[in-house]
């Protein structure tokens, strides 16, 4: 506007001149208005930092004052606690007096026969260790917050401490401890996968197998076979030989049979092609076959009438006297049974080792199993208890094969699946007891 006002005085005689002004003024304004700016800034900054320094100072005073408040509050609850008993490891006595101070405490605060709540109450979580020895939670339960015994109360308004499960999300749902026992699952696993498993691999029967006849032992294989087993379906039978003098025929320089000779049932036994599998067998040792060829399925029944049995009475027993005892004992069971199938000789001893062996398996595993599980938050549960059979299951069932085609024996592979048992016998003094279920024995202290 002054410039304007300049032209038309004549003060400034020309436009050129005039714009020259204009940028002249606008510079000088530009600069003061950046310089005020920046006064600004420094102003602003130098005002926050002291807000914050009175902030913290605030902060620490009013800190103190609580502290303050809470130790005094402290000191006197403890001085209470301790005048009426309920500390210095003092156990005798403990819950009656924990519940008498508690309704004398509640009484302070009631209103005609009514519990008040005052809306301005603040509780504070103190980590301090008030007692040498704390109280039993069943006592705790024993009181609702009106001072009234809990079984005087309707199932709404009973307040109780919540349960295991409840804890158990605050404490943690899968820590380092439940994954080490996640881990040590696999140990149990191969156990029972080997005592499920091993039983096909001790009880194979070659699909090769013929009459033996023992004046013929030293012609080859094939030259045995034509002399004096008969043939059925154009493959040679099983279960029957050529009923004749083999003696005769061998000096008479006979090498291929006459198929109108009688036939007659395996006398002397069977042989086997093992070139398809390489190693004896319980079946093949004892001659499962022909006619006693149902010995081998009934002794696997044997086996899982046992894992029936075992199932109802193991489970009885983890519920009666822990999940541990359980876990030691069908781990000793099945080892020791285990081991001695190896060194069966007739039909019924390795019935009745199976019988014992079938009642343990499952159950080496399932104890562990549980007590895995119920130390496992609910976020994580379905996770553990699916992954520990999906994995270790797997590899223990890929595995034995490979173990089986090395031993090439069955005894030994009955003693060498039997082995990981031990660890289960020895897993008492190393994995304490499932405290879900110490619990709801009301076995709190432990």
């Amino acid at each position: 506007r002054v410039t304007e006002q300049r032209i038309i005085e004549g003060s400034i005689p020309n436009m050129e001149e005039a714009k020259m002004k204009v940028k002249t003024d606008m510079g000088l304004i530009n600069s003061n208005a950046r310089k005020k700016m920046e006064r600004c800034r420094n102003s602003e900054d130098r005002l926050i930092s002291q807000l914050e320094v009175e902030n913290q100072a605030l902060r620490k005073h009013i800190s103190a004052e609580v502290n303050e408040i809470i130790d005094q509050a402290i000191a006197k609850f403890s001085a209470e606690l301790i005048s009426n008993g309920e500390c210095n490891g003092i156990r005798e006595g403990g819950n009656r007096n924990f519940e008498n101070f508690t309704q004398r405490s509640r009484s302070k605060i009631q209103e005609n026969g009514e519990f008040k709540h005052d809306p301005e109450d603040t509780f504070y979580e103190i980590p301090l260790q008030i007692c040498h020895e704390p109280l039993p939670i069943r006592s705790l339960r024993k009181v609702s917050y009106d001072g009234r015994p809990a079984n005087d109360l309707s199932r709404k308004s009973e307040d109780t401490i919540p349960d295991f499960e409840t804890i158990l999300i605050q404490v943690g749902e899968f820590g380092n401890y439940q994954k080490i026992l996640f881990l040590a699952m696999f140990l149990f696993a191969f156990s029972e996968a080997f005592l499920y498993l091993s039983q096909i691999f001790i009880t194979l029967i070659p699909d090769g197998h013929w009459c033996k006849v023992p004046q013929l032992s030293n012609l080859t294989i094939e030259q045995r076979k034509l002399l004096s087993i008969p043939l059925k379906d154009s493959k040679y039978d099983s279960c029957r030989m050529y009923s004749v003098n083999y003696t005769d025929l061998l000096r008479t320089g006979i090498t291929l049979a006459d198929p109108t000779w009688p036939t007659t049932e395996c006398q002397h036994g069977w042989e086997y092609d093992f070139s398809e599998i390489p190693y004896s067998t319980i079946a093949t040792e004892l001659n499962w076959v022909c006619d006693q060829n149902t010995l081998a399925p009934w002794a696997q029944a044997s086996f899982f009438c046992g894992a029936i049995v075992g199932g109802l009475v193991f489970g009885w027993i983890s519920d009666r006297f822990g999940r541990v005892p359980a876990l030691v004992l069908t781990n000793f069971i099945g080892f020791v049974f285990g081991t001695m199938t190896a060194f069966s000789t007739t039909f019924w001893q390795f019935a009745v080792c199976r019988f014992f062996v079938g009642l343990a398996f499952d159950n080496c595993f399932t104890m562990m199993y549980i007590i895995t599980l119920e130390y496992v938050g609910p976020t994580w549960r379905t996770f553990v208890s699916n992954m520990s059979i999906a994995v270790f299951f797997t590899l223990a069932e890929s595995l034995l094969p490979w173990i089986a085609y090395y031993v090439a024996n069955w005894k030994w592979l009955c003693i060498w699946t039997s082995l990981p048992l031990l660890v289960g016998v020895g897993i008492g003094w190393i994995v304490p007891e499932s405290a879900r279920w110490l619990l709801s024995q009301g076995r709190v202290d432990e």
